[in-house]
C-alpha cells in the first residue's frame, strides 16, 4: 500500500507538488487533498513551510470543488483551520483558537465517528484549551453540520507563494493522541490469505460516505427464507457500515458487498462499490454485523466479523 501523500489528481491547478507529493506550493488561491480517506480516528500534521496570505488546514469530502477559487472552509464540503486561528466551515467560524506562523507544525486529530476535530500548534494545547484531549474525546470542535462524505486531509491558501508540507504516515514532529491512527492505517483491514501475494483487500471504515436519511428500506433475506424486504425507521441518526474495496492497493468499482446481522445471519443490505471503490450500507439498527465482499472469479471472498456500525 503506497504511503498517503497529496493527490496530484485531486487539487487546484495552482498547487504544484514536489518532495514525493508531500510539499504543495501555490501560484494562486488553491486547495489540495490527500490520496487516502480517513477510516478511523486519525492524526496527521501539516507544516506551514512558507506562510503568505492566509493558510487553511483541515479536511474535505469528495464533493469539494477544487476549481471553486475559494479557500478551504468557504463551503460546507470542507473545514479549515486558518492561520488567523479561526476554524471555519461553510463560512461560519466554529471556534477561534491559537494562530500559527511560518515554520509552525499544525497537528490535526479527527474523530470521524463522533464528527469532532482537534488542532494544536507544535506541542501546545489542543484547541488552545488546557482540558481538550482527543484521546478522551474532550473539547473537540463539532463539525456535524458538514456535508456527509468520506473525509480527506486537505490544505488551502489564499495567494501565491505559500508552501505547505504534509506528514500523513511517519516522521511526525509530535506524538499522536492515544487511539488515533495514521492516514495509512485502516480502521479494520483484512488480507485474503488464500490468494498468493495477498492481492485482494477490503477496508471497512467510518460510516460517512452516505446521505442523511430518516427512513431506510433494504433488501433482506432472513436466514435464506427469501423474505422480500425490510423497513426500518431509526429513532436517532442512522448508522452505517462503509468502506473501500481495493485490489493490489488500488480502489476498484463494481464489487458486491453484503452486510449481515452478526447474531442471526440476516442479510441487512447490499451495495456495489462505486467508481472510487467506496460503499455504504445502513445497519438497520444492528449493533454488531459481519461483512462479505465478493471478488469473483479471480479472488476469494473477504469476510469481516464483529464490525460495529457508526
Amino acid at each position: 500500500m503506497a504511503a498517503t501523500t497529496f493527490d496530484a489528481n485531486n487539487k487546484t491547478a495552482a498547487f504544484t507538488l514536489s518532495g514525493g507529493n508531500l510539499v504543495a506550493t501555490s501560484s494562486a488561491i488553491a486547495t489540495a487533498a490527500a490520496t487516502r480517506a480517513l477510516t478511523g480516528p486519525t492524526y496527521f500534521e501539516v507544516t506551514a513551510t512558507t506562510l503568505t496570505g492566509t493558510l487553511s488546514i483541515g479536511f474535505v469530502n469528495r464533493a469539494y470543488n477544487m476549481a471553486s477559487g475559494t479557500i478551504l472552509g468557504t463551503d460546507n464540503n470542507g473545514l479549515g483551520f486558518k492561520s488567523s486561528g479561526a476554524v471555519v466551515l461553510n463560512n461560519v467560524t466554529l471556534s477561534t483558537i491559537q494562530t500559527y506562523v511560518q515554520g509552525d507544525v499544525v497537528c490535526v486529530a479527527v474523530d470521524i465517528a463522533n464528527r469532532l476535530v482537534w488542532f494544536r500548534t507544535n506541542g501546545g494545547n489542543w484547541n488552545n484549551s488546557g482540558t481538550a484531549n482527543p484521546a478522551t474525546g474532550v473539547g473537540g470542535i463539532d463539525y456535524s453540520t458538514m456535508n456527509l462524505g468520506a473525509l480527506l486531509p486537505a490544505v488551502g491558501c489564499s495567494i501565491t507563494g505559500a508552501v505547505l508540507t504534509g506528514k500523513f504516515t511517519s516522521g511526525f514532529a509530535q506524538t499522536a493522541p492515544s487511539g488515533f491512527i495514521t492516514a495509512d492505517t485502516c480502521a479494520a483491514t483484512a488480507k485474503n490469505s488464500a490468494v498468493p501475494g495477498g492481492a485482494s483487500y477490503t477496508t471497512i471504515g467510518g460510516g460517512t460516505n452516505h446521505a442523511v436519511t430518516t427512513s431506510i428500506a433494504a433488501r433482506a433475506s432472513w436466514l435464506g427464507l427469501g423474505r422480500a424486504s425490510r423497513g426500518f425507521t431509526p429513532a436517532a441518526v442512522p448508522k452505517y457500515i462503509s468502506g473501500l474495496v481495493q485490489e493490489s492497493s488500488t480502489p476498484v468499482s463494481g464489487k458486491n458487498v453484503y452486510l449481515y446481522d452478526h447474531n442471526t445471519g440476516e442479510l441487512l443490505g447490499t451495495a456495489v462499490s462505486d467508481g472510487s471503490g467506496l460503499f455504504s450500507i445502513p445497519s438497520l439498527g444492528r449493533t454488531t454485523t459481519f461483512v462479505v465482499a465478493l471478488d469473483s472469479p479471480t479472488y476469494n471472498a473477504v469476510i469481516f466479523d464483529n464490525v460495529t456500525p457508526v
